[in-house]
């Protein structure tokens, strides 16, 4: 009888469609990630590009049917496509909500607030959570890469960085950029 809890459930899982159907016919609120956990090939999708097919396609049943799903990603193409499926479904920028972790992509987190999307930002919390970021930095050693680009970014040297956008601040003439 609880209506503030929710599932979450990975799109790399193969087991994630029934999941997600079940779900929408109970009425639950579900957070779709990719996943982080390495699994066998027996129970989930090996490659990159399998995985994102599988969250687009479950993404889309969330939004056409779904009660507030959470769109749990910074993958910018994943994030147009869920912000198509929704407009495509008719959902209000409120019925619907990213999900992106604390101090990455902060550029992508405002750009998505700016337009009137819900945000809610991710921090691992607790004693654990340095254990908790070292197992997923070594369960998948490409999360370290993308942590320390994200890091870059963030950083002043972040202006450097090739395509950047939405940087705030004063470059070294003063001036707003």
């Amino acid at each position: 009888g609880r209506r503030n809890i929710g599932i979450v459930l990975q799109a790399a899982l193969k087991r994630s469609a029934g999941d997600v159907r079940r779900m929408i016919e109970l009425g639950a609120k579900v957070r779709l990630c990719k996943g982080a956990y390495t699994e066998p090939a027996r129970v989930a999708h090996q490659s990159a590009r399998r995985i994102r097919r599988s969250f687009v396609e479950l993404m889309g049943w969330l939004l056409t049917d779904g009660e507030y799903p959470a769109i749990a990603t910074h993958d910018e193409g994943l994030i147009r496509a869920a912000r198509a499926k929704a407009r495509k479904a008719g959902r209000e920028h409120t019925s619907y909500e990213f999900q992106l972790l604390f101090g990455v992509r902060r550029d992508l987190q405002e750009e998505l607030f700016g337009a009137g999307h819900p945000v809610r930002v991710y921090i691992p919390f607790g004693e654990m959570w340095y254990p908790y970021l070292m197992r997923r930095l070594g369960e998948r050693p490409e999360n370290v890469l993308f942590l320390a680009r994200n890091v870059l970014k963030e950083s002043p040297l972040g202006a450097l960085w090739p395509g950047r956008r939405g940087v705030r601040g004063k470059d070294s003439t003063g001036g707003d950029r």
